[in-house]
């Protein structure tokens, strides 16, 4: 499995429902309770109109994506964050998920992505330069704990950070 595939993109989801299954039954939760702690203001109708329990039970077996928006409402109800969720999601996936992104060096100097103006930049603080007769490594080691707040300094979202790096990621398989 590549990173950022569609079958990365299926796995994350069956993986993201897993965990937000989790933390429900960690809570001794019924699907029905976590829906009314989603919706404490309405009545059992009325939550029932906003949130169906097949709805919860598709993002819990990942068979239907969450939205980001909806995400963070079923994470508050949950009291726990969605980022911390959704980098538990991304840790179980991805081998050695704590060492760096591999990225195409030429790849990125090259890139005329806009989205990756600021990376290139950061990429160019961070990089000392190469000693003199020796080329600089083709490979830039991206921590994965920067692709967050790369992704705020960028005011783009993380997944279309992401996105923009697929082409740039170097398979360590």
């Amino acid at each position: 499995m590549q990173l950022f595939d569609d079958q990365f993109d299926n796995a994350f989801g069956v993986e993201l429902g897993r965990l937000i299954r989790s933390e429900r039954k960690s809570r001794r939760w019924t699907r029905k309770q976590l829906r009314a702690a989603m919706f404490p203001e309405l009545d059992d109708d009325a939550q029932a109109a906003a949130l169906s329990l097949q709805t919860l039970a598709t993002w819990e077996l990942g068979t239907r994506k969450i939205t980001a928006a909806k995400l963070v409402h079923v994470c508050t109800a949950l009291g726990v964050s969605a980022g911390d969720l959704v980098g538990r999601a991304v840790e179980h996936l991805i081998p050695a998920a704590n060492g760096p992104i591999l990225l195409n060096r030429a790849g990125l100097s090259a890139s005329t992505d806009p989205r990756l103006h600021q990376l290139k930049q950061w990429v160019a603080a961070q990089s000392p330069p190469p000693e003199p007769g020796k080329p600089q490594s083709p490979v830039v080691e991206l921590p994965r704990d920067a692709l967050v707040p790369l992704a705020n300094l960028t005011r783009i979202p993380t997944s279309e950070l992401t996105s923009a790096l697929t082409e740039l990621v170097i398979d360590r398989s």
